[in-house]
């Protein structure tokens, strides 16, 4: 961890921004202190969860005006279905808001000029992404790609007949499952769900992400199904509804 008082007196002329160290970031510099100091001014637990998902955020790119985001994290591509509807064999239900994985060392993706898909390049072959406003997989890519069939569910309550779909992003530093609706809502809302709405309470979490209506029942993790509440309200909220299964 960064030596505050040190660090502090680095800086204390200069002005902090997320939008400084995105741009540093994006030039290939280590934003680590500048991230240290970051959470330190919001009053919540530097861990390394937190710093990959900033990552996450300062390196997406929008598609379709938000309708799909690319971005890559260490060894993994990062592609990310706001609103689309995709077949899950597990449950034999669609799933919607969706976030899929792929290689880097085995497929090269970027941004169209237009800024309306996302082209695939392989082995000399490219191949478009999003085909009539549908983000589809196969041709080049075809087994390269982890998404809704290789989901982890987790839960931290007890009797959740369904967990949240997570995926498992492998870093340098850091093997471990992040959950499809944080990653969702942080293309969204930015950094400061990352500061505020993951961790435990301990760390300084003190916002949490709710689904409006039970992902259990409804396997929906599209943004309009999501709310950012205290959690406080959050936990009043299922007190009141105690009947109801899953988040």
């Amino acid at each position: 961890m960064t030596n505050y008082e040190d660090f502090y007196s680095e800086v204390l002329e200069q002005t902090f921004s997320l939008n400084d160290a995105r741009r540093r970031f994006l030039a290939g510099e280590d934003v680590d202190q500048w991230l240290d100091l970051y959470f330190f001014s919001r009053g919540v637990t530097h861990t390394t969860r937190r710093l990959n998902l900033v990552y996450l955020d300062f390196a997406k790119q929008s598609i379709c005006g938000g309708r799909f985001y690319l971005s890559r994290l260490d060894g993994d591509w990062v592609v990310v279905d706001m609103y689309g509807r995709h077949f899950s064999k597990k449950f034999v239900r669609f799933m919607t808001g969706c976030v899929f994985l792929l290689r880097v060392s085995e497929v090269d993706l970027v941004v169209s000029d237009d800024g309306n898909n996302i082209i695939a390049r392989r082995g000399g072959v490219e191949q478009e992404l999003i085909v009539g406003g549908k983000l589809v997989f196969g041709g080049i890519l075809e087994g390269s790609v982890r998404g809704v069939e290789n989901y982890t569910y987790v839960s931290s309550k007890k009797n959740v007949k369904v967990g949240y779909p997570s995926v498992r992003l492998t870093t340098k530093v850091y093997s471990g499952c992040i959950r499809v609706h944080t990653i969702i809502a942080l293309m969204v809302c930015g950094v400061d769900v990352v500061a505020f709405a993951t961790g435990s309470k301990s760390d300084g979490r003190s916002y949490d992400i709710h689904h409006r209506f039970s992902y259990a029942l409804t396997l929906d993790n599209s943004p309009s199904n999501l709310a950012l509440m205290t959690s406080h309200t959050h936990d009043a909220l299922h007190n009141h509804y105690r009947g109801e299964v899953g988040d």
